[in-house]
């Protein structure tokens, strides 16, 4: 599998970004993510309220040419939550422009080509998936006014799809390009990952007690990661330019804001990071009722989010609060697909 791989963002996002099949048709100013892990049934269960829905920034969805209208991304946005609430399994997790379409990662992968590695990848996707279910999901208005999202999804044998991600993670970083101008100690850590990837070893380890991802790590990766931890706003590179663009589309959170959000919200329940022998291992406790939690919160964006409640006028959403989602979500009531 011959595909660019960036090892430098955070450890946490490699299975969303591996996993994703296309670029997701809408955001969100808050989201409430939350994992639970049964052991004896081996089920995991993710829970995700999503708030001030909007559809995403133009330069979001498009590489080359011109970014599509407010009002094509609206339409796109809108087309997609009517799906997401008829149980769709589709999920933007934390406001990543990567969406996770979890009916089409068997068409990612089978876009490697004649790959045997990636056809029998998929292969296996093929399986899993049916072991993925999206037991509740609806939209509503949220305490904003906006259009909010509720989804369920369970994850029946999880420690299979734990070992089909650390495969695909692994098949990736083996297959991944370095540039033959990249400073010489990227490429020796690249080096070193691909290592790690061919001896078998697990990116992710999921038991009773914790959700654990691994990677190995330079020390200047470690120290670049501390310091991005301590002022993950630091980290983005946006122009007075851009967030004056942004601000003129209507949308208030800066590229700063975003990142910081981004890094909070991941890092929220982070207990440990330790190396050992050069590998980082990142440890989220599951607490005392059984829950890994990424609460992601950035400013609104008002203008988009109102047109998008207007498209989807028809609907007579309901008004919730996110107290009465979170109860929803976590005691099974309201059904599901």
């Amino acid at each position: 599998m011959k595909r660019p791989v960036s090892l430098r963002a955070p450890a946490v996002l490699l299975p969303v970004a591996l996993l994703a099949a296309s670029c997701s048709d809408y955001g969100v100013a808050e989201q409430d993510l939350t994992l639970r892990y049964d052991a004896p049934t081996d089920a995991l269960t993710l829970a995700i309220d999503s708030r001030g829905i909007h559809p995403r920034p133009g330069r979001d969805v498009v590489l080359f040419g011109e970014p599509p209208s407010l009002a094509d991304r609206t339409q796109r946005a809108g087309e997609r939550l009517r799906e997401v609430g008829g149980g769709r399994r589709y999920l933007v997790l934390l406001d990543l422009p990567l969406a996770l379409d979890l009916d089409h990662v068997g068409d990612a992968l089978a876009e490697e080509g004649d790959d045997e590695r990636a056809r029998a990848l998929g292969e296996r996707w093929e399986v899993i998936r049916a072991t993925i279910s999206v037991e509740d999901a609806a939209l509503y208005v949220d305490e904003g006014g906006h259009v909010g999202a509720l989804q369920r999804v369970r994850i029946d044998e999880a420690q299979s799809y734990v070992a089909f991600v650390n495969d695909l993670i692994s098949a990736a970083v083996e297959g991944a390009q370095v540039a033959d101008d990249a400073p010489e100690r990227n490429k020796a850590a690249d080096r070193r990952r691909a290592e790690y990837a061919r001896s078998g070893a697990p990116w992710v380890v999921l038991d009773a007690d914790a959700l654990e991802v691994r990677m190995p790590i330079e020390p200047w990766e470690l120290a670049n990661m501390i310091r991005a931890l301590a002022d993950p706003a630091g980290e983005a590179e946006a122009s007075e330019a851009d967030a004056e663009e942004r601000r003129a589309e209507g949308y208030a959170p800066t590229s700063e804001d975003l990142v910081q959000a981004l890094v909070q919200a991941i890092f929220h329940d982070l207990d440990s990071l330790e190396v050992v022998e050069g590998v980082a291992r990142f440890r989220f406790p599951f607490g005392d009722d059984g829950a890994v939690r990424m609460p992601f919160r950035v400013e609104r964006s008002p203008a988009p989010a109102a047109a998008l409640r207007a498209m989807l006028s028809d609907l007579e959403l309901p008004e919730l609060s996110t107290a009465e989602v979170a109860a929803r979500l976590r005691d099974g009531e309201g059904g599901g697909d």
